[in-house]
């Protein structure tokens, strides 16, 4: 018998510090869109979330053997799915 088991897809602001997440899509525009692809953040891509500043503060992301610092409003807009282990 196989179980599907459906993820829940929530906004990267919503998300604790040292969790694993997948970026699942973004909710902003093409500039908004076309920044996160040059910062590296990728839908399909796991990163992980080092420090979650919420609503107020910026949230800082792992992803390789890099740190990017992302405001509190483009957090909002990042879709994820957090990896369960």
């Amino acid at each position: 018998m196989t179980v599907n088991v459906k993820t829940k897809i929530i906004p990267l602001s919503e998300i604790e510090a040292d969790s694993k997440v997948r970026i699942v899509s973004f909710t902003g525009g093409t500039k908004f869109r076309d920044k996160l692809l040059c910062q590296g953040i990728i839908p399909g891509q796991e990163v992980e979330v080092q420090n979650s500043g919420g609503a107020k503060y910026p949230v800082i992301l792992k992803i390789n053997d890099s740190k990017i610092m992302i405001g509190c409003g483009m957090t909002a807009k990042i879709l994820v799915e957090p990896i369960i282990k």
